[in-house]
Formats: structure tokens, C-alpha cells, sequence
């Protein structure tokens, strides 16, 4: 195709220079070429351009050698993606477990008065149970405690707002038997006015 084409570039740029030629002296140019011979001369010169044209390449960068990139590289390191409660949105972290005492005080409200995070609880230091209590502000800066023992997944009342909160049992009214593992006496009512003495009585034992 190449020589072709040098081919056809060389009989255009002769053909230019009889045209060239011709115009200047048409006279010599016939005596040289006798008439018909220069027709068939221009003709075939026209011929082989064209030629040339149609089987020049399209694009030439077409022919260059393309250097395949691999798919994919087995060694590369990929990072591990974070799965650490942490790093999680909030929308989808894992809920923070509640003491099952807690949850109990919070499913018996008869209306939300108390947050899981505003509940504090101590192991019965006698026998069986859970203490559960919350302290709540009054007017005049005076607080109130709410206390309960939860056992059994019941919660004992302890006073008359926690009853009055969760409708819950007194301990006198526990089923025989059940009351008495706590070592706890069934007249126990927590009238302290702060959850600082709330725990300081637990600590002690001083139930009696």
C-alpha cells in the first residue's frame, strides 16, 4: 500500500507539472505528449490517487501496539472494613443492653416517667433480689426517691410513688415463700429523700 501511494504522489506531482506546462505552452506540450497519449496520461494519474486514497489507513494509530493492563492484581492489599460498634452510624449500632431489673421497672410504667439511664440498681445484700430506685426532683429544690425490689421479674413496691408508678405489689403480698429469700422484712418501705442515702443503706444492710 505504501508503494502505491508513493507511487500515486509522484505521477499528481507530475501531473501538476505537465498541467503547469500546458498552460504556459500548450504548444509543447502537445508535440510531446501527441493528445491522446497525455488524456490516458492524466487519466491513469487520476486513477492511482484515488486508489491511494481509498486504501490509505483509516486512523494509523490503529496499528500501534496496545499494552493489555492487567484485570486485576491478586497481591494488591484491599482495607479491611471497620466493624466496630465504634465506627458504626448511630442508626444502626447495636442497642445497649439493659439490666434485666431495669427493663423490668421500664415495661411496668403506666406512663414514661423514668429513663433506663436515670435507674439506679445494687444486689440485695441479704438474700435474693435486685434494689431498684430513681431520684426525682420536687419544687423547692426537695427530691424524692422511688425504690423497688425487683425479684422474680416482679417489681416490689417500696414506697407509695414507685407503687403509685408501676401498680406494683407490695412485698406483704408476695406469694408464701417467695418474700422470705430476701431476708428482707415484708414491712420494708424506702422513704429516703436522696439516692445517696438510698445506697448508703444498702451498703450497710441497714433494712431492720
Amino acid at each position: 500500500m505504501e508503494v502505491i501511494s508513493a507511487l500515486a504522489v509522484l505521477l499528481m506531482l507530475l501531473s501538476i507539472f505537465l498541467g503547469t506546462v500546458s498552460i504556459i505552452n500548450p504548444k509543447w506540450v502537445r508535440q510531446k505528449t501527441r493528445g491522446r497519449s497525455a488524456r490516458s496520461f492524466f487519466g491513469f494519474a487520476f486513477a492511482m490517487l484515488v486508489i491511494s486514497l481509498v486504501t490509505a489507513p483509516k486512523n494509523p494509530g490503529q496499528n500501534q501496539t496496545i499494552q493489555n493492563t492487567p484485570v486485576g492484581d491478586t497481591n494488591s492489599s484491599i482495607p479491611e472494613q471497620e466493624t466496630n460498634a465504634a465506627q458504626r452510624p448511630a442508626s444502626i449500632r447495636a442497642p445497649v443492653p439493659v439490666e434485666p431489673a431495669i427493663q423490668v421497672i421500664l415495661d411496668s410504667q403506666w406512663y414514661d416517667s423514668v429513663e433506663a439511664a436515670e435507674l439506679e440498681t445494687a444486689p440485695n445484700p441479704l438474700g435474693d433480689g435486685v434494689f431498684v430506685w430513681v431520684e426525682q426532683a420536687l419544687l423547692h429544690g426537695r427530691t424524692k426517691v422511688l425504690a423497688w425490689l425487683v425479684l422474680d421479674g416482679v417489681p416490689y413496691a417500696l414506697n407509695r410513688d414507685s407503687k403509685t408508678l408501676t401498680k406494683s405489689p407490695w412485698p406483704e403480698d408476695a406469694q408464701p415463700g417467695a418474700w422470705e429469700r430476701t431476708g428482707l422484712p415484708a414491712s420494708l418501705r424506702i422513704i429516703d429523700a436522696s439516692s445517696v442515702q438510698v445506697r448508703a443503706r444498702i451498703a450497710e444492710g441497714a433494712f431492720r
